[in-house]
């Protein structure tokens, strides 16, 4: 039987990709999508247990979504996935508090 898990999935990206990834590992996902800093908050207060972002997402890329989350003070991973990004960015997000970054 799958494990249940809530997705929180931030931006404009494909979370069908997603969501069809994490159930080949298991999982039964509920996502909640969204493309802007606006709804963050409302969706932070659904509980996810995780979070995605794609790396650029509108006026919520990933740092400003694990600014919101560290300032709820949130045990909420946030995996950033990219299809192009520069390294630079890439260890931004990291030393921000990212759990881990996909390509």
């Amino acid at each position: 039987m799958p494990d249940p898990l809530r997705v929180l999935f931030l931006g404009a990206g494909d979370a069908e990709s997603v969501e069809a990834e994490l159930r080949r590992g298991g999982y039964e996902p509920s996502i909640v999508c969204i493309d802007g800093k606006g709804d963050l908050p409302a969706a932070l207060d659904t509980n996810p247990d995780i979070a995605i972002c794609d790396s650029v997402s509108g006026d919520c890329g990933a740092l400003e979504a694990l600014r919101a989350i560290q300032e709820r003070a949130l045990d909420l991973p946030l995996i950033v996935v990219s299809g192009k990004i520069k390294d630079s960015d890439v260890l931004a997000a990291l030393a921000a508090g990212a759990a881990d970054h996909l390509t």
